[in-house]
C-alpha cells in the first residue's frame, strides 16, 4: 500500500513539475513576445526622429557656446561660436550611425515627455537646447544651468561625445545649424 501511495506522488510530482515547466515556457515566451513588440515599438519611435539639436548657450565667464545638427539622411552642421577648439561652420556626412545611436537614446529615456523648460534661480548660468523633430514636429527642451533630469543631461553628454567622433569639414558660406531653422 505504501508503495502504490509513493508511486502515485511521483506520478503527481512529475506531472505537477511537467505542468510547472509548461507554465513557465508559456510565461517566457510571453515575455518575450511583447519584449519583441515593445523593441519594435521602440524601433519604430527612433525612425520616426529625422532632426537632433543641441546648443550650449554663453554665460558669464568662458562657457562653450556652438550649435549642432543632426539628421536622419545622414548630415550633421556644426557651428562653434566661442570658448570651443572648432570655431566657425563646419559639416559632415556619413553620420546616419550617430543619429541613430542618439535617436534611440531619445526613445530610451522618453525624451517627448521632457518639461519644455527646466530653471533654477541662479542667473549667469548657461543653457542647452536640445530638440528632436518627429513627424514633423519639433520637441525643444531647454535646460537652464544643468535643472533638468539626469536623463536629459546623459542625452545632452552623447550628443556632446558625438561632436568630438564626427569627421567634420570647414563649411565656410553655409548658414548655421540654427534652432528651428527646417
Amino acid at each position: 500500500m505504501f508503495a502504490n501511495t509513493l508511486r502515485k506522488c511521483r506520478v503527481g510530482s512529475t506531472m505537477i513539475l511537467f505542468s510547472a515547466t509548461l507554465a513557465v515556457a508559456w510565461l517566457l515566451a510571453q515575455d518575450a513576445s511583447s519584449q519583441s513588440a515593445v523593441a519594435q515599438d521602440k524601433t519604430q519611435a527612433a525612425n520616426a526622429i529625422t532632426e537632433i539639436t543641441l546648443e550650449r548657450t554663453p554665460c558669464f565667464g568662458a562657457c562653450p557656446t556652438y550649435k549642432l545638427r543632426l539628421r536622419r539622411d545622414g548630415t550633421a552642421a556644426y557651428e562653434g561660436i566661442a570658448n570651443v577648439r572648432r570655431m566657425g561652420r563646419y559639416s559632415a556626412k556619413d553620420v546616419g550611425h550617430f543619429f541613430e545611436r542618439l535617436a534611440r537614446l531619445a526613445v530610451a529615456i522618453d525624451y517627448q515627455h521632457f518639461d519644455s523648460k527646466y530653471t533654477m534661480r541662479v542667473t549667469d548660468l548657461p543653457s542647452t537646447i536640445t530638440s528632436i523633430v518627429v513627424d514633423g514636429k519639433r520637441k525643444q527642451v531647454v535646460n537652464y544651468g544643468g535643472a533638468g533630469p539626469i536623463e536629459l543631461w546623459g542625452f545632452e553628454m552623447a550628443a556632446d561625445a558625438v561632436i568630438e567622433k564626427i569627421n567634420w569639414a570647414k563649411a565656410d558660406g553655409q548658414s548655421p545649424p540654427a534652432q528651428g531653422d527646417g
